[in-house]
């Protein structure tokens, strides 16, 4: 059994008296630890790094009494939360034992992005932690009517035309694991929903992935996969505690599935060989559906990057056509070389 009961509540609460609001040093510390586990959350299956929570003195005054008046006694001190979870746990006389007792017990609501802040108070052994996520603003009365008025001001803006001065253009891919070379060792890619992208599946020859090769974006994952990925190549010899701290290893949110923004002229999909969206639905109702013989068809991903930019944009703009997921298009798989090698230097000096 373990030594550190817990209890996980959504109690009615009283609030304290704001003289009592400042946060202790062992306090502070808890707040710190949480916030490095959501960065980097090991050994909770199912979770991924998520946003540091922010510290409100508000929740850290909560104090529990009775059932189904938490969200009122919330608004009475001016916080309004769309989501709210109470965690007590008993026998942790420090921040560490403490964060040793959440890790065990608690690491899903730890790691959740469901929530945005939180507020902790010690007393002894005994800790309360609310964490909670607010409305967007108190002040917006009815929410509805707040957002209607709100997506009115946006689409006025964008209905005016704006010019904008640049020296260049860059442009992204989006957030697309670079898989090739798994690919190239006969590895069929497969669809994440959550990341919007390929990944590469186990590995079914002598290598090893780690990073963002794996979907793993912020730069504590692809530290410690690195570490374990180098020990693992090297016979598992060293020490996988040794992962150097990082400092506001903030993480990307999710990736909304926006492919296309339409908009009027071209909408270029392949900047290389000028593939545009309306090629690819053209393709479609030329009858060129499957993968390879869209990628024929258009040459969308011949070019020198090999559909590093243009490959899932390319995809799901056909899944749409078709009205089917983007793992069911499927895509092509990538050729050697992984970077463009010229035929000076396949063919030899003699030629």
């Amino acid at each position: 059994m373990s030594r550190f009961p817990a209890l996980s509540l959504l109690l009615t609460t009283t609030l304290l008296t704001q003289a009592a609001l400042a946060a202790t040093p062992e306090e502070a510390r808890l707040v710190s630890l949480i916030n490095a586990y959501r960065a980097a959350p090991q050994g909770c299956p199912g979770t991924r790094a998520a946003a540091p929570l922010a510290a409100d003195n508000r929740l850290a005054a909560v104090r529990l009494t009775g059932r189904d008046r938490l969200q009122g006694d919330l608004r009475a001190a001016g916080y309004q939360a769309s989501a709210v979870q109470v965690i007590m746990l008993a026998g942790a006389p420090t921040a560490q034992a403490a964060m040793a007792g959440l890790r065990q017990q608690y690491c899903r609501p730890l790691a959740s992005s469901d929530y945005a802040q939180i507020g902790v108070s010690q007393q002894g052994p005994r800790w309360q932690l609310v964490l909670a996520r607010p409305v967007v603003s108190a002040g917006l009365g009815d929410w509805q009517s707040a957002g209607k008025a709100l997506l009115a001001e946006v689409n006025r803006a964008r209905a005016q035309a704006r010019h904008l001065d640049a020296d260049c253009l860059i442009v992204s891919g989006g957030w697309s694991p670079v898989i090739h070379l798994a690919s190239q060792a006969g590895a069929a890619p497969k669809w994440d929903e959550t990341l919007q992208a390929f990944l590469p599946p186990q590995a079914s020859q002598n290598w090893v992935g780690a990073g963002s090769f794996n979907g793993r974006f912020t730069t504590a994952e692809a530290l410690a996969e690195g570490l374990s990925a180098g020990l693992r190549a090297a016979g598992g010899n060293g020490h996988p505690e040794a992962v150097p701290e990082v400092e506001h290893a903030a993480p990307i949110s999710e990736p909304a599935p926006v492919f296309e923004v339409p908009a009027k002229g071209k909408a270029f999909v392949d900047l290389q060989h000028d593939v545009t969206a309306e090629d690819v639905r053209l393709a479609h109702r030329e009858g060129f559906i499957s993968v390879e013989h869209l990628k024929r068809y258009t040459t969308l991903g011949m070019a020198t990057d090999q559909g590093k930019t243009s490959n899932v944009p390319g995809l799901a703009i056909m899944a749409d056509a078709l009205g089917k997921p983007i793992p069911e298009v499927g895509t092509t798989r990538f050729r050697p070389p992984f970077a463009s090698v010229s035929i000076g230097a396949l063919a030899a000096e003699r030629y």
